[in-house]
């Protein structure tokens, strides 16, 4: 997951539950391998350091060229 990637809290026990946001930063480790998450949650306007293995990828950062209006 990189800066910009749009995700989903998947996590049941987790009080943000199903809310989308985007990733604005990484903030270091929780445990070995979980990098703490800085992520802008659409739904409150804030934003929440949430471990990585507690969300899932919604939608890419990265420009889909195939699509893009400049190359057609």
């Amino acid at each position: 997951m990189n800066l910009g990637d749009r995700v989903v809290i998947s996590k049941n026990n987790h009080p943000l539950y199903r809310f989308t946001g985007t990733i604005v930063g990484r903030r270091g480790f929780r445990i070995v391998r979980d990098t703490m998450l800085l992520i802008l949650i659409n739904e409150r306007q804030r934003s929440y350091l949430i471990p990585e293995s507690m969300v899932n990828l919604v939608s890419d950062s990265t420009p889909d060229v195939e699509n893009d209006l400049r190359f057609n």
